[in-house]
């Protein structure tokens, strides 16, 4: 759907920062041997990762009373999901993200 979809791009970027996969093929020489072992890449990705919180976090402000919406709350559910389940929100960019969705969803007596 259009809107607020951004889980996806999320779901890459834990993927891609990751030091190990939690699944191998014999033989095959998988992104975590290759390159998440590196702490210079590791650090970029992180550094990504807080540049793209940040960018929908801005979205999440920009779109306020539009994304309390009973069509976009499932969205922004969907959302928080994501960031619960694969970032360290005591960290700045997730915290401030989640916190940000989660009062949009329960404004106007709405649950979450």
């Amino acid at each position: 759907s259009s809107g607020i979809n951004a889980e996806y791009g999320l779901q890459y970027l834990q993927s891609v920062a990751q030091p190990s996969f939690p699944h191998t093929i014999a033989g095959v020489i998988s992104n975590d041997r290759l390159y998440g072992q590196s702490k210079k890449y590791l650090q970029q990705v992180d550094s990504l990762v807080d540049n793209v919180l940040t960018q929908i976090s801005s979205l999440v402000d920009a779109i306020g009373h539009v994304a309390q919406e009973e069509s976009r709350k499932e969205e922004l559910q969907a959302l928080a999901a994501q960031v619960l389940s694969g970032f360290d929100i005591s960290h700045p960019g997730p915290y401030s993200l989640l916190s940000k969705i989660v009062s949009l969803c329960i404004q106007g007596d709405r649950s979450f």
